[in-house]
């Protein structure tokens, strides 16, 4: 785990790993509730359930 000095530091650096590992980029609010979800895997489409 690394620690920024900014919250739009820490989304970049996050969403280049996630893109460049195929995975789900979350994103939370300053009270922990997800504010933003982004997948760079492979979904299915369309989507089960």
């Amino acid at each position: 785990m690394k620690a920024f000095p900014t919250k739009a530091e820490a989304t970049a650096a996050g969403r280049a790993t996630a893109q460049r590992e195929g995975t789900e980029h979350l994103i939370h609010k300053r009270d922990g509730a997800i504010g933003q979800r982004n997948s760079y895997g492979n979904d299915p489409y369309p989507p089960q359930g």
